[in-house]
């Protein structure tokens, strides 16, 4: 375990986290370089990443238990992920999952076990039937996560200052609006 590292400054030429090396990280976030391809099984095994996870484009797989037990609220998976592993995000306090790609990656049943998912958002070029297909998965999984598009982000929305977007995703609501 790497209890006590608290930063850490990934080399842009990473290409793998083997399995294991940062078990018991506890930090902010953790930036994780484009190019990254692969996280190994218990990668970040009882860590705590505060702002989220934020997986990088380029990534292909996500390993066993990789996130499990991670505390973090959000986790961002970039077009490129193909493989989530068992239990890769079990028992974590994640809440919200966004999916850059328009269909959902091979994700084992159980990787998202222990969770309350409250929404997961896939890409606004997603089609109804690739939406409705996500939502099948996650209620065959037992998450009563309800599946949304993403803005589109070329769309000019009524900005009247009660929403806040980012990267196309609604992330705010201030107040009342008749639209």
């Amino acid at each position: 375990y790497v209890e006590h590292l608290s930063w850490v400054d990934l080399p842009s030429t990473l290409k793998r986290i083997e399995s294991s090396a940062f078990g018991g990280f506890k930090g902010s976030v953790i930036e994780f370089p484009e190019g990254l391809e692969y996280i190994g099984d218990e990668a970040f095994y009882a860590s705590v990443l505060y702002k989220g996870i934020y997986l990088p484009e380029g990534l292909t797989t996500v390993g066993n238990r990789a996130f499990y037990m991670t505390g973090a609220l959000e986790a961002y998976f970039p077009s490129t992920i193909e493989n989530i592993g068992e239990e890769a995000f079990g028992n974590t306090y994640i809440n919200y999952l966004y999916f850059e790609g328009e269909e959902l990656p091979q994700i084992a049943e159980n990787a998202f076990d222990g969770l309350s998912i409250a929404d997961v958002d896939i890409s606004w070029k997603a089609s109804r039937a690739q939406m409705l297909s996500a939502q099948e998965f996650f209620d065959g999984i037992g998450q009563s996560a309800r599946v949304w598009r993403m803005q589109n982000p070329n769309v000019d929305y009524v900005r009247d200052g009660l929403d806040v977007y980012e990267n196309g995703v609604l992330t705010a609501y201030t107040g009342d609006q008749s639209h």
